[in-house]
């Protein structure tokens, strides 16, 4: 719907840079967080057809 939750887990995730500000977890910038301390749920089964392997691989 355009709300922006897609752009917000990317940039999370730090698939993105956000344009200005900082993103944090628990006090801590997002950046600092270890990766294996996160995941992801994707509401659709299956692959992005747009997305290439090596992308789908980073995104998930």
């Amino acid at each position: 719907n355009g709300a922006g939750k897609t752009t917000t887990m990317r940039m999370i995730l730090d698939l993105f840079r956000p344009d200005s500000g900082q993103i944090t977890w628990n006090g801590r910038d997002v950046r600092e967080v270890p990766r294996r301390s996160w995941g992801y749920l994707p509401e659709e089964r299956g692959l992005y057809p747009k997305m290439r392997v090596d992308e789908q691989l980073l995104f998930l």
